[in-house]
């Protein structure tokens, strides 16, 4: 967690969210079937995070169980920087089904890690 200002709960797939402080944000903007995350910042488009494609890659195919969540016994980690910030999501469970053509991820909770955002002048300060 060195080297990152804020961390918050994730849940995939999920709606968008935001990470930030009181004068600077990231939004998470999951997108539509890709298994991506998009990171925008001043609502353009900063990186993308490739969680499904990561996450597929990470996990032998045997890993899952019929239902519910699995706890990772290893985090599965992706990571992302653009223009100065850096977003790291960290899934430490998932579940998912087995396909033909590999895992396909369903879901996962973790935390969301940021860093590179402004803060506030007042938070900047010595203390008197």
């Amino acid at each position: 967690m060195s080297g990152f200002q804020l961390v918050r709960v994730f849940t995939y797939p999920g709606a968008a969210g935001w990470i930030g402080t009181e004068s600077d944000s990231l939004q998470l903007v999951p997108e539509d079937s890709s298994g991506a995350l998009v990171v925008k910042h001043g609502g353009g488009a900063l990186l993308k995070l490739d969680l499904r494609g990561v996450a597929r890659a990470a996990l032998p195919l045997d890993s899952l169980g019929a239902t519910g969540y699995n706890q990772l016994k290893r985090s599965i980690v992706v990571d992302g920087s653009a223009e100065g910030f850096r977003v790291r999501v960290v899934f430490e469970s998932v579940h998912g089904m087995v396909r033909p053509n590999g895992l396909e991820l369903q879901g996962g909770t973790g935390f969301v890690l940021a860093a590179g955002l402004r803060t506030s002048a007042t938070a900047m300060s010595p203390p008197p």
